[in-house]
């Protein structure tokens, strides 16, 4: 008989609770053999293109792996409520551009246009063993790469490599098993290339399974009663004030205290309070060290710090918006007026005004200053005199 073990990521937002260890597991879970729930806690994580789009178009992916990979994200898109437009509308927003030669307005920042490549997709099947277990290996490995261009301003704000190399893998003690399925396996890497491009243009939620300690004392036990039934601001309130009396308590342990206050933080960071979280998870983490509770501290850590930065993105956005907002509503800088023709000198003016003979005496007068500057000869000035004088 074969099982299956797999190697790779998945996505999901849920709330759950579930068993994941017992005291035969670990002496600091519970008592007396109980087992210790989970539940799943997630926080926003900023898109690493460093904007919140509203608007996005995909280029035409030239292989089918890469359009795979473009029509699962663009059905996680929309599903996040961020408009995804064919590259048509783009040509039309582009044309108008051109037309009327003033920039897209009305277009926010958060407008852009996705190129999705991947210039390997291709599966491998492998042999091995391991002591006497016999491992038979499929894996799909992706390649390619992902760019980010801003429409309105035509600048690539973004340009990063894709990589995935999902591994499944069957094993058996008598002799060796089929391999896992390919079809399946290269369905889990498109999910995992889709949640890698959807990280940079959408905010994501990362979760983990943090262990919610149930012990009977500290209203630990009672608490989760509180979490199983859905009410989490309830089992916090609840769990808050047994703290407060089991530290007032000085026959209760460290160790539970240390709980109680895990249990707290654990329940914030559900209601996205990281800060007052990470605080309670500090707070257990110095009276007691252990490994789940560390876990949960570590989560509240990076939580605590993503939530500032998707603070950071969201104002960068408004703030960029804002801007082109303003450059949309200002009007198109006015051309300057054609030269006017310049105007006719006044001598000019006064020939075309004058009598004929007026003309010809601002003629002679002319020929006459030319050779008392000695510009021209007496034999010159003479010749031209007689030539004017004929003309009456």
């Amino acid at each position: 008989m074969s099982n299956w073990n797999r190697t790779g990521t998945t996505f999901a937002v849920l709330l759950a609770v579930m068993p994941v260890a017992t005291a035969q597991d670990d002496p600091l879970l519970g008592f007396g053999g109980f087992t210790n729930p989970s539940v799943t806690v997630s926080y926003e994580q900023a898109p690493t293109a460093g904007v919140q789009f509203q608007e996005l178009t995909f280029a035409d992916a030239i292989t089918t792996c890469a359009q795979r990979i473009v029509d699962g994200t663009t059905q996680r898109l929309l599903a996040e409520g961020i408009n995804v437009s064919d590259r048509q509308d783009l040509r039309n927003l582009q044309t108008e551009r051109r037309l009327q030669d003033v920039g897209l307005r009305g277009l926010q920042v958060s407008t852009a246009m996705v190129v999705v490549s991947a210039s390997r997709c291709l599966p491998d099947l492998s042999y091995s063993k391991k002591s006497t277990k016999y491992l038979a290996s499929t894996s799909y490995n992706i390649q390619g790469s992902i760019r980010l261009i801003n429409v309105s301003t035509g600048r690539v704000l973004l340009a990063e490599p894709i990589k995935v190399n999902f591994t499944e893998t069957n094993d058996s003690y008598k002799g060796y098993p089929d391999y896992p399925p390919t079809v399946e396996v290269e369905r889990r890497a498109l999910d995992e290339a889709v949640e890698k491009v959807s990280a940079v243009l959408t905010t994501t939620r990362p979760k983990a399974e943090l262990l919610f300690f149930n012990d009977k004392s500290c209203g630990l036990k009672d608490g989760h009663r509180l979490v199983v039934g859905g009410d989490i601001e309830g089992a916090l309130h609840f769990l808050q004030e047994s703290l407060e009396s089991c530290k007032a308590t000085s026959s209760k342990k460290t160790k539970l205290i240390a709980r109680a206050h895990h249990n707290v933080g654990v329940l914030q960071i559900m209601l996205g309070d990281h800060e007052n979280a990470h605080r309670n998870l500090q707070a257990a983490v110095q009276l007691h060290d252990g490994p789940y509770i560390k876990q949960a501290f570590n989560f509240s850590i990076k939580a605590q710090t993503s939530t500032a930065r998707v603070a950071e993105v969201e104002a960068r956005t408004r703030e960029m918006n804002e801007q082109l907002a303003r450059a949309a509503l200002s009007p198109p800088p006015a051309q300057a007026p054609a030269p006017s023709p310049p105007a006719p000198a006044p001598s000019q003016a006064a020939q075309d005004t004058a009598s004929p003979i007026d003309q010809l005496a601002e003629r002679l007068k002319k020929l006459e200053a030319l050779f008392k500057a000695g510009l021209i000869t007496k034999e010159d000035y003479d010749a031209k005199k007689a030539e004017i004088l004929s003309e009456l």
